[in-house]
């Protein structure tokens, strides 16, 4: 069957809520039939075919049918549409967090070359800060 991988992500991801669309399009399977294909694909499409003795030709062409008339190809075209986007965005995202990240390691940097550069024109005054911090920072902790 061309589209069987298809219809089995859609069949088994959705089982439940497509059981009474199963019985409908499917009259001749029963609410017994339809309990014990337990969202397997393969014994959906098994039961279809002992139930209405179809060929693999006839068989395909009627689960092509009932997909196609249900809208999952439909739903599912929008599903990877939306994962498509989200899949953008999530890019987007990640280079925005890569740019802000390589603008903090800028900004860093020249915070650290500022304070390399105070301490060398003012090492007095830094000894005399870097005390005091420590003194503050004892007595706080």
């Amino acid at each position: 069957m061309s589209n069987a991988n298809n219809f089995s992500e859609i069949f088994e991801g959705n089982f439940d809520e497509i059981q009474g669309k199963i019985k409908q399009y499917f009259g001749k399977l029963t609410d017994s039939d339809i309990k014990k294909l337990e969202g397997t694909y393969d014994e959906f499409v098994g039961k279809v075919k002992k139930a209405y003795g179809y060929t693999e030709k006839q068989l395909e062409e009627e689960i092509n049918h009932f997909f196609e008339s249900e809208g999952f190809e439909a739903v599912k075209s929008r599903a990877k549409q939306l994962l498509s986007n989200a899949a953008d965005y999530a890019e987007c995202v990640k280079d925005g967090i890569q740019h802000s990240a390589e603008n903090i390691r800028q900004k860093s940097s020249e915070v650290q070359d500022t304070l390399i550069s105070y301490t060398k024109k003012n090492p007095l005054k830094s000894i005399g800060i870097a005390l005091f911090t420590g003194l503050m920072l004892g007595k706080i902790l």
